[in-house]
């Protein structure tokens, strides 16, 4: 029960110093990055408007299209 208990204790005391040193390492690392404010305007391809991609003619800002695909034969 004791050499039980004492690896119990010994794999909770290595969970905690993994941890504790990752988090030591990540902090440390250079990991921060800091933004500037900026007024610069940007598209999100992934949010708002998705024209349908039949159409031939499509504006040069437009980055993301949209076609409706049916498996059926």
């Amino acid at each position: 029960m004791k050499k039980i208990l004492a690896a119990m204790l010994l794999i909770l005391i290595v969970i905690l110093a993994a941890g504790a040193g990752y988090q030591w390492w990540s902090s440390g690392n250079g990991n921060k990055k800091q933004f500037q404010k900026s007024q610069e305007i940007f598209g999100n391809p992934l949010m708002g408007y998705a024209p349908s991609a039949w159409y031939e003619n499509v504006s040069e800002d437009i980055s993301l299209l949209y076609m409706d695909i049916t498996w059926q034969n």
